[in-house]
């Protein structure tokens, strides 16, 4: 077996597989496997590929004459410079993020509209729940830590129809 059928397969495997991850996370899919998967194949890329290039040298020779050269090195220098350059502010991050952080500062009188309650219907439902609410211009972090308890749990709990919390108490006691 030749170093060329050694790399070049687990190359255009990876390659296939690190595209397919690549757009996942950009379109924030699937969990912490899909990002650790890229990372790791990722470095698994880059030495097949190098094997592949050294098994195929005077071919890769011939093809990078000329501008296809200046061409790669400036994509690859671009990408660098990028990468090193820009804060975590201008990557954007994910969306969902964003929101959940926004809804996490804002006042409980503002979130009621959201969820289409009345203000101090979303305060007894908290109240029900064992939390205490002392202001509606509270934010949900606010009530969190005055209650000891996840932001994320107050915002689970407030979006939770009436129904189906009688149905998770329905089957918590079966």
């Amino acid at each position: 077996m030749t170093v060329k059928n050694f790399s070049t397969t687990p190359t255009i495997g990876l390659f296939l597989i690190i595209s397919v991850t690549g757009i996942l996370l950009l379109f924030h899919v699937g969990g912490g496997n899909v990002k650790m998967l890229h990372e790791w194949l990722g470095i698994i890329f880059v030495v097949c590929g190098i094997l592949h290039a050294v098994a195929n040298w005077r071919l890769m020779k011939r093809y990078l004459g000329g501008m296809k050269a200046a061409v790669i090195a400036f994509m690859l220098v671009s990408a660098v410079t990028y990468s090193l350059v820009a804060t975590p502010s201008d990557t954007g991050g994910s969306p969902i993020k964003s929101v959940i952080t926004q809804v996490k500062k804002a006042p409980l009188s503002t979130l009621a509209g959201l969820y289409g309650q009345r203000t101090d219907r979303l305060v007894k439902k908290l109240e029900d729940n064992g939390l205490t609410v002392a202001s509606v211009d509270a934010s949900l972090e606010e009530i969190a830590r005055q209650n000891k308890v996840a932001a994320e749990k107050i915002i689970v709990l407030i979006a939770t129809r009436p129904e189906e919390q009688s149905n998770q108490a329905t089957k918590k006691t079966s």
